[in-house]
C-alpha cells in the first residue's frame, strides 16, 4: 500500500495495522502456519490483492474461531 502511494506521489490518509497487533502474539503461530497451508493449496495466486485478502481473512477467522 505503501509502494502505490508513493509511486504516485499521494500521501496516504490512513494507517494500516498489522494483523498481528489485531491477533495478538498468542495466535501468531497459528495464524503463519494456516496461511501457509492457504498458500500452498492452489486455491489462491500469492501475491495478488484479493486473493492475500482472502487468505489472510481466512486464517484470521480460522485462528479467532
Amino acid at each position: 500500500m505503501d509502494t502505490l502511494y508513493y509511486a504516485v506521489k499521494v500521501d496516504k490518509p490512513f494507517y494500516v495495522d498489522s494483523i498481528y497487533d489485531l491477533i495478538g502474539n498468542d495466535k501468531a503461530d497459528q495464524f503463519d502456519k494456516h496461511f501457509a497451508r492457504l498458500a500452498e493449496s492452489g486455491k489462491y495466486q500469492h501475491h495478488r490483492a484479493a486473493d492475500d485478502v482472502e487468505m489472510i481473512y481466512e486464517a484470521y477467522c480460522h485462528v479467532m474461531g
